[in-house]
């Protein structure tokens, strides 16, 4: 019998159910997807002493989506990442966004997908989950009709493609925002170790948004594959990581590419590896994490670590950025794995 994602009710949000979907091997290994915000709730997966635990940041009810506003286990967009001014020139015309990040839009604005219901269709092993996003959505021109697939393995890796098209051009850039702790404990992640296959990163402004220079990655990184604490809390910045680094080309092991990082807690012994087909990864640490878990819990600073793959922020203005403007004779499609093990 082929295994299949099994759907629980979860709530009512803006009169649309919104449902658990759960995959479990049999090994008790599991991953929990919902509609709402086409969200990763779960990834369970055991450390070296068999140990299971729930390695992404999660809310015990719906509610605690609802409310949150650091897109825990989001997918978000339209455009994910900032666009300096809320605004970009495009054939001559200047297109006005919603600002929700100081003068700047974040993450698609105050109700890009993050907030939103999908419809759903289970087929096996497949989770679709679908989206119409009307035109001016967050101030963007055109319908886009989205498409989120979920699938988890036996061999604990959880995948993701975003399939999107658009009725008139629209610029595009969709990612997963979860939050990584591979303790699985509420502990910060300073002993996590970190190594990103990439040489360079953007240079940005205090608020985030690209100079348009791109620099070593060194800058803001010096010594990857050592701990994110004696990489970060050591160094002479002392802050996080909020970059964007430019992944290297693309290497092929045995007919797979290279990933484009690699997360490993010594303690556990669990490690993530994420492959992908976009250019660039967000490296985000949770500086400024602040979600309520209950009324008596917080989830705070560097409690988990984001690692988002899309394309460059700020794109839309800056001409010498990989393009991220879908036409609607074409069709969006990027993938991203990401893969759990053990180190021994």
């Amino acid at each position: 019998m082929i295994n299949t994602w099994k759907q629980t009710f979860w709530g009512i949000h803006q009169n649309k159910p919104v449902f658990l979907f759960k995959y479990e091997n049999t090994d008790g290994s599991y991953a929990e997807v919902t509609n709402y915000g086409a969200a990763i709730k779960s990834v369970v997966v055991p450390d070296n002493a068999g140990v299971f635990r729930n390695v992404v940041l999660d809310f015990p009810a719906l509610s605690g989506y609802q409310n949150d506003r650091c897109y825990l286990g989001a997918t978000v967009g339209r455009f994910a990442n900032r666009i300096a001014n809320a605004s970009y020139v495009h054939e001559g015309y200047r297109v006005c966004l919603e600002s929700n990040d100081g003068p700047h839009q974040n993450h698609g604005g105050c109700n890009g997908f993050n907030a939103q219901v999908f419809d759903f269709e289970i087929n096996g092993e497949l989770l679709i989950l679908y989206l119409r996003s009307p035109s001016g959505a967050g101030g963007f021109p055109g319908d886009v009709f989205l498409e989120v697939h979920y699938t988890w393995s036996r061999k604990r890796e959880l995948g993701i493609k975003y399939i999107a098209r658009t009725t008139v051009t629209t610029p595009l850039n969709i990612t997963n925002h979860s939050y990584f702790n591979l303790s699985g404990a509420r502990s910060e992640i300073w002993n996590h170790k970190l190594r990103v296959a990439s040489h360079r990163v953007l240079e940005t402004s205090p608020d985030y948004i690209p100079t348009g220079k791109i620099i070593s990655s060194e800058e803001v990184y010096p010594h990857n594959g050592l701990s994110l604490g004696e990489n970060l809390i050591h160094s002479d910045t002392a802050r996080g990581l909020n970059d964007f680094f430019i992944l290297d080309p693309v290497r092929t092991e045995c007919g797979k590419s290279s990933p484009a990082c690699f997360l490993h807690d010594p303690e556990t012994g669990r490690t993530l590896e994420v492959f992908t087909t976009y250019p660039g990864l967000q490296i985000y640490t949770g500086d400024f994490l602040n979600s309520r878990i209950s009324d008596d819990e917080c989830y705070g600073p560097y409690e988990g670590i984001c690692l988002e793959c899309q394309f460059y922020p700020d794109s839309p203005n800056h001409k010498h950025f990989p393009g991220t403007f879908l036409e609607p004779s074409e069709t969006y499609e990027e993938t991203i794995a990401y893969c759990f093990g053990l180190s021994r």
